[in-house]
């Protein structure tokens, strides 16, 4: 039987390797995340390439190889509609990527506040990384570098984050990318059922219609899951960081007693118009859009009806 000093020099030895190990995955975790950020940093116009690649080839066989088969097999009426609807579904992808893009998801007021009796009793947030005023459901990017109001996610096929000002774009860019991918795999699939469209079975525009509809399928069933859970985070007036913020703020209530509220959920119609701006009738919002967010991303209305002063 190993006697008490024995038992107090594994017990310091199990804690010192145990703390050796934690210090090793800790510097294990730094390297990698610091990598991953600057391969993102790096990667991100290859990712933009890779998307529009795609989207373009898409396009491009479409309307040149199988729209002229369509033309030999159904009325010309049809094909109207079919083009006109395609036209109507590619201009809206590219506008709505292109604009994701573009858009600056929203920096953090740069003008240095002045200490005063406005501010008396007022808590203001600093980033500890870049050093700026850290407005309510702002949060530092680790790949740009910055920080960015209301971040939903840093996304690698935009080559940046996903915030205040671009949300919009992103989430109707997911939209019709994904009645885009289900109007070519639903189109595309009446063609290869219907006996004798392409003749002969394993022409090169068979090959193309199969490419699209293998392509075309995989990117509606990833969309409908992506687009499902973006839908639900606008309904319930949150982002992704703030949703995994909540389940621990849920969990931590329900140990309480208590029943949790997230403070920035008004109801789904000015949820709605946190992201879009006013609006009257909600196809609305569909419609393409170069007006700019009647917000300024760092006041916001929370459910007790007052405005969010923490900073101005």
């Amino acid at each position: 039987m190993p006697n008490g000093r024995q038992l107090v020099c594994g017990m310091r030895f199990l804690r010192w390797t145990a703390q050796y190990v934690k210090e090793i995955l800790l510097q294990v975790f730094l390297f990698v995340d610091s990598n991953v950020d600057r391969t993102l940093r790096k990667s991100g116009p290859l990712y933009v390439f890779v998307c529009s690649g795609l989207t373009f080839s898409v396009a491009a066989a479409y309307f040149l190889f199988l729209l002229p088969v369509m033309l030999n097999k159904l009325s010309r009426p049809l094909v109207v509609v079919h083009v006109t609807l395609s036209l109507l579904l590619l201009f809206n992808i590219l506008f709505n990527y292109i604009m994701c893009m573009l858009t600056p998801p929203g920096d953090p007021p740069t003008h240095k506040l002045i200490a005063g009796t406005e501010y008396a009793g007022l808590h203001l947030r600093f980033c500890r990384k870049c050093g700026c005023i850290k407005p309510p459901r702002a949060h530092h990017c680790s790949v740009c570098q910055k920080c960015v109001l209301r971040m939903d996610h840093h996304c690698p096929w935009i080559n940046g984050c996903v915030g205040f000002r671009n949300y919009r774009y992103f989430l109707l860019f997911l939209f019709y990318l994904f009645l885009g991918a289900v109007y070519a795999t639903a189109t595309v699939s009446y063609m290869l059922v219907v006996p004798g469209f392409f003749i002969p079975s394993f022409s090169r525009e068979a090959k193309i219609a199969v490419y699209i509809f293998v392509l075309c399928l995989s990117v509606s069933i990833s969309l409908f899951l992506l687009l499902g859970w973006h839908l639900y985070l606008v309904w319930t007036s949150q982002t992704t960081i703030e949703f995994y913020e909540n389940r621990e703020k849920k969990r931590t209530a329900a140990m309480n007693g208590r029943k949790f509220i997230h403070e920035y959920d008004v109801g789904v119609y000015k949820n709605l118009k946190t992201i879009f701006g006013p609006y009257q009738h909600i196809w609305q919002l569909l419609l393409p859009s170069w007006r700019p967010l009647p917000f300024d991303g760092c006041m916001w209305q929370t459910a007790d009806s007052h405005m969010d002063v923490s900073i101005v």
